[in-house]
């Protein structure tokens, strides 16, 4: 491992920041920019490329299919990332998955060769999942515990307000060639650029065997669900929305307006939920925002979408969704440290790949079984098993990793 350690002011020697250490703003500022490039891209690229095949004529299935590529990227890096990171540092692979992804994403503008982009689209899933992983374990290192809520909610709105701008981007740039690919490239490398700044400001990791993984699953079974049925939720409703608002009577422009009070609800609520998170039992919480989302799942038949009163319920609605994912990323940097802390991120991109595949899967079979209902209530299920799991079982099995729980939390 050659990348510098940080001052011990700042970490201590499992990578953790110490009760009472100050907040590193310039080190958290770069993560977020780092992410931020991360969370433009992957909002650029996915509409970008399925609207690029789908005026070529190319089918449906092909579509999906490269789609599904880009998801095995992801799977296979998840489970290779805590390793490779005991053998190369986190740093190093954050700055080589930054690169070469704006390789990668530039060279879909070069050519439109189907097999290219085959190997292109596995390329960008693992690339950008190293990314994605290796900030989140960053910012849950660098966040003070007191604050660690309210750092990951400021994570999280960075998120989901850099995805939600990639795909504006699609009507400026366009989607073919490299003019548009190139560019989008470019300003991934300048948003990501404070990457290289963090080379002195993580600390190194201990070695870890490569069964780490599986014994850190073992261990966060309800942070996993959370992931999982957000991700679930996320794809459906990204997929279907649509789809149930037109069955609902509403016009195209009205259903884009409604989806877009679920967004913006996701970005704008989600440091208020890191406030509360560090103020309140975050367990309870977690439960909390998982119960909430499966009553409004529950009462979304019920409720007219055209009546303005109808985006206030969405923008809450999305917000509390959303929200299960930030407690999760929350509560396993409360209770995780160093490689552990990577294998539980690892882990985590794994349970987001299967939720955001089986969404629209599931969520589709139960609208063409049960009509339009069957988008809130497939919502419901998954919302209802995982605020039942949060109450009842603990966030981490800490006997399982070999590790003492920090609080009740």
């Amino acid at each position: 491992m050659t990348q510098a350690a940080t001052t011990p002011a700042t970490t201590s020697p499992t990578g953790a920041a110490p009760a009472g250490a100050p907040l590193p703003l310039a080190a958290l500022a770069s993560v977020m920019a780092v992410i931020g490039a991360f969370a433009l891209s992957i909002g650029y690229t996915y509409p970008a490329i399925a609207l690029n095949m789908e005026e070529r004529g190319i089918s449906t299935v092909t579509i999906g299919g490269l789609a599904a590529l880009q998801g095995l990227g992801v799977l296979v890096c998840a489970i290779a990332l805590p390793w490779l990171t005991t053998v190369f540092g986190s740093w190093r692979i954050a700055a080589t998955a930054l690169a070469g992804t704006a390789v990668t994403i530039a060279l879909l503008g070069v050519t439109e060769n189907l097999v290219a982009w085959a190997i292109l689209r596995f390329l960008l899933g693992a690339g950008a999942n190293a990314l994605f992983v290796t900030c989140e374990v960053w910012v849950n290192t660098l966040a003070p515990d007191r604050m660690r809520g309210r750092v990951i909610g400021a994570y999280t709105t960075v998120i989901s307000a850099l995805f939600a701008l990639g795909p504006m981007l699609v009507p400026v740039l366009g989607f073919h060639g490299i003019a548009a690919f190139g560019t989008v490239a470019v300003i991934y490398i300048l948003i990501g650029a404070p990457v290289w700044w963090l080379r002195s400001a993580i600390p190194p990791m201990e070695r870890a065997p490569f069964s780490e993984l599986p014994r850190v699953m073992l261990a966060i079974p309800v942070l996993l669900l959370a992931v999982a049925t957000f991700s679930f939720y996320d794809g459906a409703t990204f997929a279907l929305w649509v789809v149930y608002g037109v069955g609902q009577g509403l016009s195209e422009t009205t259903t884009v307006l409604t989806l877009s009070a679920l967004v913006v609800g996701n970005v704008v609520l989600q440091y208020p939920i890191g406030w509360l998170a560090d103020r309140m039992n975050r367990r309870t919480l977690l439960a909390g925002l998982a119960g909430l989302t499966f009553a409004g799942a529950v009462a979304l038949p019920a409720i007219p979408l055209s009546h303005p009163l109808a985006y206030v319920f969405l923008f809450f609605w999305g917000a509390a969704a959303f929200g299960v994912y930030t407690l999760a990323v929350t509560l396993i940097g409360q209770h995780l440290t160093g490689i552990r802390l990577v294998a539980a991120n690892s882990a985590f991109g794994i349970m987001w790949g299967i939720g955001f595949l089986l969404g629209p899967v599931v969520t589709g079979a139960a609208m063409e079984r049960f009509g339009g209902i069957g988008f809130p209530l497939t919502g419901a299920l998954v919302y209802g098993i995982l605020t039942i799991a949060a109450l009842s079982l603990p966030p981490i099995r800490a006997a399982l990793v070999g590790l003492e729980r920090k609080d009740p939390g």
